[in-house]
Parts: structure tokens; C-alpha cells; sequence
């Protein structure tokens, strides 16, 4: 997971094992194998705590869109779209090596795959 603070987005990848941050980026990463849907949740507070800011503060969600696994995508986007949902914030799933940067660059023009 990681937490952008110069755009103030969060990003998930559930495809990988370890997050692939870009460098100016707060990086969390966990082995998450099966138990995706049961850490998730305390993940993504822990990534907002080691950041020292508040869920309010989020301005945008991009999470990793494929190809991997069905399960894990699944569980990412369900648990993305619900969190971009209740802050009414966009959210965009990317793919590719890129998916990070291309994500942030379609929530700053104004893109909202909800």
C-alpha cells in the first residue's frame, strides 16, 4: 500500500506480494497470501496512522486493476470502491508498470472510474 502525501492518494496493488511504491511514496507491505480480506482493512489504517493523517484528508484511491488474481483484485477494488464511496472521492484502476503514476495523473484530470 502506499500513501502518496505531494497528490494525497492511496494506492494498492493486490496482485503483488510487495507493494511496488514509487520512491516518493510511504511504502507498507505485508504477506497477505489468504488472508487478504481479513488485513486489509488494519492495513490501510496503518497506512494513514504511519502518515499521520486522516481519511478526510484522501483526495483520490488508484488500485492495481490486473491481470492477476480474481480473488485478490476482487477483494482490492471491493474494499477501494467502499472507501471511495464513503469519502466521495475518485478512485481509477490501472494496469501496467505505470500504474501508480497513470492512475494519479487520471484522478488530477479529473477521471473517476466509481
Amino acid at each position: 500500500m502506499c500513501w502518496n502525501p505531494k497528490r494525497r492518494t492511496i494506492s494498492w496493488p493486490t496482485k503483488f506480494r510487495r507493494s511496488p511504491c514509487l520512491k516518493s511514496q510511504e511504502d507498507l507491505t505485508w504477506d497477505a497470501h489468504l488472508k487478504l480480506a481479513e488485513t486489509i482493512h488494519e492495513k490501510i489504517k496503518e497506512v494513514f496512522a504511519t502518515a499521520s493523517i486522516s481519511m478526510d484528508q484522501l483526495e483520490g484511491i488508484v488500485v492495481f486493476a490486473g491481470p492477476g488474481s480474481f480473488t485478490g483484485l476482487r477483494i482490492g477494488a471491493s474494499v477501494a470502491n467502499a472507501l471511495a464511496y464513503s469519502l466521495d472521492i475518485p478512485i481509477v484502476g490501472e494496469t501496467g508498470e505505470t500504474w501508480i503514476e497513470t492512475g494519479i495523473n487520471d484522478i488530477n484530470s479529473g477521471k473517476n472510474h466509481k
